[in-house]
């Protein structure tokens, strides 16, 4: 893909309809300005989580959060707590809620871009034409889809809450804590197990991020998704043991 390119254009699905769709880049997945125009936020959270597993996963980072607070022995406990309280509430978004994707492009013509399927041909650098007769080889909709733009959002917030408050709050009890490191490396052992999961769910979904959509009052999952969903679920279970282990476990 070439460097300046946004994102790579995928053959259509089965489950989630006959419509070609955008892999955003690692880079242009976080952006609201790169996502479809979709559903508000307030529209999303009434519709339901995409998996309740999966919602349960999430919110579970509550439970070594609580354990913080009830051992509350020093400034630490606090501070982990409000950050596992934090990816407590980003994380049901990003993984659970805000995870529909809509249409990126219709091919209508706008005056803006001269000819169909333009923004499409800008995001993966493609020519418009190409994308046009790819469409009609393989009789799909003609709308092209892409995560929407709160999908994209709620990703970025909930990235950023893992890497710039959660771990720089564990990390800062488990030196408050056990300054020994030798008497860490269970809990280190047992995320970098969850976090190899995470790498391969996330293979999963990058075959097609737009594999879940809510259509006619349902969400409709293709495999691969699925199959993303559930290594992600186990991701969170493993953190949560390891999280609450490592907040009980005080020699």
């Amino acid at each position: 893909m070439a460097s300046h390119t946004r994102g790579v254009l995928l053959e259509p699905g089965l489950a989630t309809g006959r419509s070609w769709r955008i892999r955003f880049s690692p880079i242009a997945e976080h952006f609201w300005s790169e996502g479809a125009l979709g559903a508000d936020l307030w529209t999303q959270l009434q519709r339901g989580p995409c998996r309740w597993q999966m919602l349960f996963s999430c919110v579970g980072f509550a439970i070594p959060a609580l354990v913080h607070l009830g051992m509350h022995q020093h400034l630490a406990d606090y501070i982990a707590a409000i950050a596992l309280l934090c990816v407590a509430v980003s994380s049901p978004l990003c993984d659970a809620f805000c995870v529909d994707s809509c249409i990126y492009d219709d091919g209508r013509v706008l005056e803006a871009d001269g000819m169909p399927y333009a923004r499409t041909g800008a995001c993966i650098g493609k020519d418009p034409e190409w994308i046009s007769r790819n469409i009609q080889e393989t009789e799909a909709s003609p709308e092209i889809l892409a995560n929407d733009q709160w999908n994209n959002l709620s990703r970025l917030i909930d990235r950023a809450t893992c890497v710039f408050i959660v771990l720089p709050s564990i990390a800062f009890f488990v030196v408050r804590q056990r300054p020994q490191m030798l008497s860490n490396l269970p809990f280190v052992g047992g995320f970098f197990v969850a976090w190899g999961i995470c790498f391969l769910d996330q293979k999963y979904r990058y075959v097609d991020p737009c594999g879940t959509r809510f259509v006619n009052g349902k969400w409709l999952t293709e495999r691969s998704y699925e199959i993303h969903q559930r290594l992600h679920e186990v991701w969170h279970y493993i953190l949560i043991v390891t999280l609450t282990c490592s907040a009980l476990y005080r020699p």
